[in-house]
């Protein structure tokens, strides 16, 4: 509606469909460069760009919505990732420092509103996300204790781990359980692993 203000109505169709495969490519650009070097990222946003689904969405079927997750999808990522490796901040760093949270969260709300199908898949992503990097953090934690439990160690380690840190956030959990595992060394090395 805000494009039908400022454009005739004939090319607004247009305009959104430019808007929304350009929002893909940048995001997509924007994703890869938290891994690839520039060169790399801007074919890899091409690509997301140029690729058979989004032209397919795009000039056969004009599904806004489904275009729309072209880019949702991509920035929940990036915000994911960011947010992961930076911490949340809001109890260390003070509220103001927790944009990538922040923004995290317009992404995911963005999904769901766009199109529930989108929605669903970002919650999926996340907590697929949250899944991985809880199973690093307990097979660094779950070192000492293997012999105890055989096969079943790492998955008691991830769920004594799992219900704290939805309980209280990761920074409780780590100050909860820091002097712990100050004894054994293994802060130190886990510590030494997410600074590098």
């Amino acid at each position: 509606a805000a494009l039908g203000a400022v454009l005739p109505w004939t090319l607004v169709p247009v305009v959104l469909t430019f808007l929304l495969l350009s929002g893909t490519g940048l995001a997509t650009r924007a994703l890869a460069r938290e891994a690839l070097e520039d060169g790399a990222a801007t074919l890899a946003g091409c690509v997301a760009l140029f690729s058979g689904y989004a032209m397919f969405t795009a000039y056969e079927r004009t599904a806004f919505a489904e275009l729309a997750g072209g880019f949702w999808i991509p920035l929940v990522m990036v915000f994911a990732l960011r947010t992961e490796r930076q911490g949340s901040g809001v109890r260390d760093q003070g509220l103001g420092k927790s944009t990538d949270a922040v923004l995290l969260a317009v992404a995911v709300a963005g999904a769901w509103l766009s199109n529930p199908t989108v929605g669903v898949m970002a919650c999926y992503l996340l907590a697929g996300l949250a899944l991985v990097r809880l199973i690093v953090v307990a097979r660094i934690l779950g070192e000492a204790g293997k012999g105890a439990y055989g096969v079943y160690q790492q998955a008691l380690v991830l769920m004594n781990w799992v219900v704290p840190i939805v309980l209280f956030g990761l920074g409780d959990v780590a100050e909860r359980y820091a002097s712990r595992f100050e004894r054994d060394g293994r802060l130190a090395e886990w510590v030494r692993r997410q600074a590098g």
